[in-house]
């Protein structure tokens, strides 16, 4: 038998009966709000926690009575009695701030904030994975870079609006040409990388 607290009903966006401290609900609507793969992970964690009593502590995709996709953080801990698990207490908490906090750090430390491509940092990065897979797979890649021509004069005329528009462009033709295994990235004013 589970048991929600109102804050966790308010967590799903599901109504509160604010007469009742905790309210029983069954076991596969409280699964049903995880998407796959995570709903598997949680399950596991409870299954693990309650026939073995080792605690738990995830963060996982959350989807809300109303469609809301959220992220949360779940944690369990069993209560052991005489050697078996009597009862596992546990909360979940909306850390959805938090992570989009950590994707937009995370995006701006790897990616070029105008056309979205990976920067230099994060080149760099999949440049040397590309070179080790190439050496253990004996095999070959190309390193193309390139510049626009003509850009300074272009930003100088029409201005930096005009040119911000021409290099989101080049980057979107430039995807489009490549494979989804290939990579393009900004690495300054009008020059691009490709590693193919």
């Amino acid at each position: 038998t589970l048991y929600w607290t109102p804050e966790t009903f308010r967590i799903h966006d599901l109504p509160v009966d604010a007469d009742q401290p905790q309210l029983q609900v069954s076991m596969e609507r409280s699964m049903d709000c995880y998407p796959q793969p995570d709903r598997d992970r949680v399950l596991r964690a409870f299954t693990l926690c309650v026939e073995q009593g080792v605690p738990f502590d995830l963060e996982c995709r959350f989807i809300t009575a109303q469609q809301r996709h959220l992220w949360i953080r779940t944690q369990g801990q069993a209560q052991v009695c005489e050697g078996k698990v009597v009862k596992v207490v546990g909360y979940i908490a909306d850390i959805t701030e938090r992570k989009q906090m950590e994707e937009e750090i995370r995006s701006l430390a790897y990616f070029d904030p105008l056309t979205a491509l990976p920067n230099r940092r994060l080149l760099s990065d999949r440049l040397q994975s590309a070179m080790a897979g190439g050496q253990r797979n004996a095999s070959y890649g190309a390193l193309i870079c390139l510049d626009l021509d003509n850009f300074k004069a272009l930003n100088d005329t029409h201005g930096h609006a005009a040119g911000d528009l021409l290099l989101v462009e080049a980057a979107n033709r430039l995807q489009h040409c490549v494979r989804h295994i290939d990579t393009v990235a900004r690495t300054g004013g009008d020059e691009f990388v490709v590693v193919l």
